[in-house]
């Protein structure tokens, strides 16, 4: 698959990586699978990190599908909660802006960064604990 994830507890982090061609159907199962994993919690930090993506077939229709699956999901169940997304290609960015301005009156705080430092310096991490 694509995409994993990976919950720390100790950082309070849902790490979120994609790789190769990106699809809708792969966004949702990754996030279904960590949402629904006993580690997680809501409020969280959530980095997602699109530096290994290479193809992006999510499409805008799969944004809004993701979009309105976390809010069906989340958005009730706790505090707000950071997500910084590392995409630097012009398609993964604009795709992740989308997804941010849908959020934007949610409990979740989504910034777009080009770099992966740039994301993690918003959340507080130092890139290396992310290894």
């Amino acid at each position: 698959m694509p995409g994993s994830y990976r919950i720390d507890p100790a950082l309070r982090l849902v790490h979120y990586r994609y790789e190769g061609v990106i699809t809708r159907d792969d966004m949702i199962v990754v996030a279904r699978q960590a949402i629904t994993d006993p580690l997680f919690e809501v409020g969280y930090r959530v980095l997602i990190d699109l530096t290994a993506m290479t193809q992006n077939a999510v499409e805008a229709e799969g944004v809004r599908a993701l979009a309105e699956g976390v809010s069906q999901t989340l958005d009730q169940r706790g505090p707000r909660w950071q997500v910084a997304v590392a995409a630097p290609s012009d398609v993964a960015f604009g795709f992740a802006r989308m997804y941010e301005m849908l959020r934007s009156q949610s409990p979740e705080d989504v910034h777009v960064f080009r770099t992966l430092d740039e994301a993690c310096a918003f959340l507080g991490l130092d890139r290396a604990t992310l290894a």
